[in-house]
């Protein structure tokens, strides 16, 4: 490992050096991994040293690999510590093609119930989930963000966190998402987690506020209808 040292984060985002550093983190004792864990840790959120125009580790098409193995492999410490520096860059990551990837498998570790004992705690799947708070609709009408919102939204259900909800299910968002087509499609996908009394409650707010919906009201509301029929 010592001759790696310096160059992880660049050996991380090369189509070979990938590899290297991924089987480095499977086969080394943790016990003599802490300055390399924290390369990864740094390369993750940093611009790599030896190119100003290289993407960041998480967004690289084959940095976000390592991140990937990181989160599922290291001790619970080192994923918490990769777990706050993707927080504080989530608005960078979440709408990468390659970094929407890091946050999915870092909710759905921690996530999933049968994980969470195993690989961490459910403050740090929340921790994750958190990230697209705020810029829900934003992050609902992008291509790539919007996976990653749809995995908050089936953690938000598990650990029993209903911010995401409330910030998805306001009327005025609502309108937002009919309006997108991977807006529209998370919007189905957030009814089908709710129960039946649930949505048709959503419904009536929705019915009594059309006029949010705007000129176009008449073809959102049968937006509104079809993605009902197929939930209920």
């Amino acid at each position: 490992l010592q001759a790696l040292h310096g160059h992880v984060a660049q050996l991380a985002s090369h189509a070979n050096g990938t590899h290297v550093i991924q089987r480095c983190i499977q086969c080394y004792p943790p016990a003599h991994c802490a300055a390399f864990y924290q390369e990864i840790i740094d390369g993750c959120v940093d611009v790599i040293p030896f190119s100003s125009s290289q993407p960041q580790m998480s967004t690289h098409r084959h940095g976000y690999c390592v991140v990937q193995r990181f989160f599922t492999t290291v001790p619970p410490a080192f994923q918490q510590e990769l777990a706050d520096a993707i927080a504080r860059h989530s608005r960078i990551i979440i709408p990468s093609p390659f970094g929407n990837y890091v946050v999915q498998v870092g909710e759905w570790v921690w996530g999933e119930a049968k994980h969470i004992m195993e690989h961490g705690s459910r403050e740090q799947a929340v921790q994750l989930g958190r990230c697209v708070l705020g810029n829900v609709v934003l992050f609902c009408c992008q291509k790539y963000s919007s996976n990653v919102v749809e995995k908050s939204i089936v953690n938000s259900k598990l650990l029993g966190s209903p911010s995401i909800f409330e910030e998805l299910l306001e009327p005025g968002a609502i309108v937002q998402l009919l309006e997108n087509h991977f807006g529209t499609y998370v919007l189905q996908k957030t009814l089908q987690t709710m129960s039946r009394e649930e949505v048709k409650r959503v419904d009536a707010e929705v019915r009594g506020n059309r006029v949010a919906m705007g000129s176009h009201g008449g073809n959102l509301l049968n937006k509104w209808k079809q993605i009902l029929s197929r939930v209920l």
